[in-house]
């Protein structure tokens, strides 16, 4: 392993589970979908955040 192999790693392990969800309940869910999602809500969090933190003394 080096760096950047866990980009690949990452990507069959979700195929691999995506296929063990599916065969295990029936359904399959998105997870690109699932991506995208998480990435608008973090998006709205972080942009509607500020922080008023006083200076140490």
């Amino acid at each position: 392993m080096k760096y950047g192999d866990e980009r690949k790693l990452l990507k069959y392990t979700t195929d691999a589970i995506e296929t063990l969800y599916l065969w295990v309940s029936g359904t399959n869910f998105d997870l690109a979908e699932n991506r995208r999602l998480q990435a608008k809500y973090a998006r709205a969090l972080w942009e509607n955040c500020s922080f008023d933190i006083d200076p140490r003394s």
